[in-house]
């Protein structure tokens, strides 16, 4: 039915296209923590990531990090994909 095709189309995310979703969201969180963490933190650079150096600096990017995540988790929901499918993807991003 076309009504049908049309709605799936418009409002569902086929497979391929929700995994390059995952993957642009996942990739927006990275990229906006690690470039805030690298104004904040003053420890070694340890896997690619500068590290926080005090419990202070550990706060302050983690409290960044769940604002982040937070806002990215909405553009998840407005794409319809849920915050197990956000999570998974931001957790692996890195073993791509």
């Amino acid at each position: 039915m076309k009504v049908i095709e049309n709605f799936d189309s418009a409002y569902l995310l086929y497979p391929d296209r929700k995994r390059e979703e995952l993957l642009k969201l996942a990739e927006e969180y990275h990229e906006r923590t690690e470039s805030f963490d690298c104004t904040v933190c003053t420890g070694r650079i340890r896997n690619g990531s500068i590290m926080p150096s005090n419990g202070e600096e550990l706060g302050i990017i983690n409290h960044n990090a769940k604002k982040i995540r937070q806002d990215i988790l909405r553009k998840a929901f407005a794409k319809r994909l849920t915050e197990k499918e956000l999570q998974e993807a931001i957790a692996d991003y890195h073993r791509k």
